[in-house]
């Protein structure tokens, strides 16, 4: 009785041991698939809106593309907590929660009204 008593207390320490590891912080993984190029296209009254997003590793961003006939050159900052992206253009803070799909290749962000837009990785 004493030996099957150890072995059922041996097992219940490696289970605690073994999902104690679980609880992985995936923010910096995300941080670091989220570097790079990123574009998205979207049909707008009959032309195609393409803009490229490209965020680099000491945390800021480039938009370049066009919006309405309009050349884009947008700098801002990022950041990456709990699953949500903030992006800070001109002192203000857009907020979208962020999934990757497609092996990493398709970044999906949803903001707070459920709007979503997908990027393809360059």
């Amino acid at each position: 009785m004493k030996k099957q008593l150890m072995i059922i207390g041996i097992i219940l320490i490696l289970l605690a041991v073994g999902l104690s590891g679980c609880n992985e912080d995936t923010s910096k993984l995300d941080e670091e698939k989220i570097i790079g190029s990123w574009t998205k296209r979207v049909m707008h009254e009959g032309s195609i809106e393409s803009n490229t997003y490209i965020f680099y590793s000491n945390k800021t961003f480039k938009v370049t593309g066009s919006y309405e006939n309009e050349s884009l050159n947008i700098n801002g900052t990022w950041n990456i907590t709990n699953k949500t992206l903030y992006m800070t253009i001109e002192g203000e803070t857009k907020t979208a929660y962020y999934k990757f799909s497609d092996n990493n290749k398709t970044l999906i962000l949803t903001d707070k009204s459920g709007n979503v837009v997908k990027f393809i990785k360059e």
